[in-house]
């Protein structure tokens, strides 16, 4: 079982260490509609937990430095960024002359016992592919009454869906899309949602003809964390869909809260008091929909929820106008 998971820890880092700057593009797109509400939430919290003698903040998993770009200056002045990545670390050094930045895994952190002040990430946690391992290595580096800041604006990886759903069940991406009927008027939903692995196994036989399908549908089952992530969503929607008209039964997924109990068990376990482990929201009304993207548009809110856009139509809000809201899950621990 180690082993596996070292093999499997070493493949993961070498892909991120191969990514380019264009992996954040598309997250780019969405994220910076909503960057103002999150660099509230961001700087109310870090407002809430961090005191003035916290000097020293390391940043784990950095990416393109969106953390950065949120924090007020203070906590700014204060931050140390790292990726395992060398060329995001280089990209943001670039953008920030002002900011600490270096290369890190943060499996295995180059700093020495209890020398930091507070940990913080941003969509972070869950691209890691060993969650306990990088909370240890949190927990080593932390002095007494540390704190572990994260904040989740992304859905989660194929890391974390694996370790949360388990070896029997299989997750597949945005299934289902569909318009409901309330109080508010109608929504536009986008979710994931699960499999069991009896029930696909059930149907194999179905489509054996199609041996694209066949061999694809093997291969998740066999290899779930490389199919999901080497297969884009289209191809696993397609493939979903093939499945349902099969007779194959779908449960859609709430991530957020699956994160939430995860990272609270796997803090808790290891002796952190658990601060703040809920969901955070901003919003704010815009006078049209010109800032939005094409497949945005129609819609008089849009709701993104720890990266799943929630699309409404609501009798409330005036003509002409836009309501933006934006959750993100914040995740506060201290070191006991």
């Amino acid at each position: 079982m180690l082993e596996k998971e070292s093999t499997q820890t070493n493949a993961a880092n070498e892909r991120w260490k191969n990514l380019g700057s264009e992996a954040f593009k598309s997250y780019d797109k969405s994220r910076k509609i909503f960057r103002d509400l999150n660099a509230l939430i961001v700087q109310d919290t870090f407002g809430a937990y961090a005191s003035p003698k916290d000097e020293r903040i390391f940043e784990i998993g950095a990416g393109d430095g969106e953390l950065a770009r949120l924090v007020s200056p203070d906590i700014k002045r204060r931050l140390i960024s790292s990726d395992l990545n060398p060329k995001f670390a280089k990209m943001i050094q670039g953008k920030n002359r002002d900011l600490s930045v270096l290369s890190a895994d943060a499996e295995k952190l180059p700093l020495r016992d209890g020398e930091i002040d507070i940990v913080s990430g941003y969509s972070t946690f869950d691209i890691l592919p060993n969650m306990e391992i990088a909370a240890r290595e949190i927990g080593r580096v932390l002095k007494e009454n540390g704190k572990f800041i994260h904040f989740m604006d992304l859905q989660h990886t194929e890391y974390f869906v694996n370790d949360i759903l388990g070896s029997d069940k299989r997750v597949f991406p945005n299934l289902s899309r569909f318009e409901s009927q309330n109080e508010g008027g109608p929504q536009y939903h986008l979710f994931h949602s699960y499999a069991k692995v009896e029930d696909i196994r059930s149907v194999l036989e179905k489509i054996k003809g199609n041996y694209e399908l066949y061999d694809l549908v093997n291969y998740y089952l066999e290899e779930p964390a490389a199919a999901y992530r080497e297969m884009n969503t289209s191809g696993l929607e397609i493939m979903a869909r093939a499945l349902k008209k099969r007779g194959v039964n779908f449960t859609p997924l709430d991530y957020p809260m699956l994160f939430q109990e995860r990272v609270g068990e796997i803090f808790s376990g290891i002796g952190f008091e658990i601060l703040k482990n809920e969901m955070e929201l901003r919003e704010k009304t815009l006078n049209s929909d010109q800032i939005l993207p094409p497949d945005m548009k129609g819609f008089n809110c849009v709701r993104r929820r720890a990266g799943m856009n929630i699309f409404i139509n609501g009798p409330d809000i005036e003509p002409g106008k836009l309501k933006l809201i934006s959750e993100l899950h914040v995740f506060v621990a201290e070191k006991k």
